[in-house]
């Protein structure tokens, strides 16, 4: 199915895009029809990069919750000032409260709760 939509085009761009089409006999709808597809699907592609690069450079702060790859549920509760790529997080372990020291890489494998 298919649904008009207007666009506001320069005159002189307009003129020469119907000179192009009627010298090659070509449909000018389905010229335009192409170039959307054609900018859609580049830009989605854009899109899920810049979707995957956020999710890679997540900010990380005191108080997230996770989920370890083992099912634990953890809080940041300090990112340890000396060194900037460790995290300390928080969690229960058979009843008990555990603090334990996290690589940022390792943080970043866990899903955010």
């Amino acid at each position: 199915m298919k649904k008009p939509r207007q666009f506001r085009i320069d005159v002189d761009l307009l003129e020469r895009f119907d000179e192009v089409n009627e010298k090659l006999a070509v449909n000018g709808s389905e010229v335009v029809r192409r170039m959307i597809k054609n900018y859609v699907e580049e830009n989605e592609r854009r899109m899920m990069e810049m979707k995957k690069k956020e999710e890679n450079n997540m900010t990380l702060k005191v108080g997230q919750k996770f989920v370890d790859k083992h099912g634990r549920k953890m809080e940041l509760v300090e990112i340890n000032p000396e060194f900037e790529e460790k995290y300390v997080m928080s969690y229960k372990y058979e009843g008990n409260w555990v603090v334990a020291e996290f690589t940022e890489e390792e943080v970043r494998e866990m899903k955010k709760a």
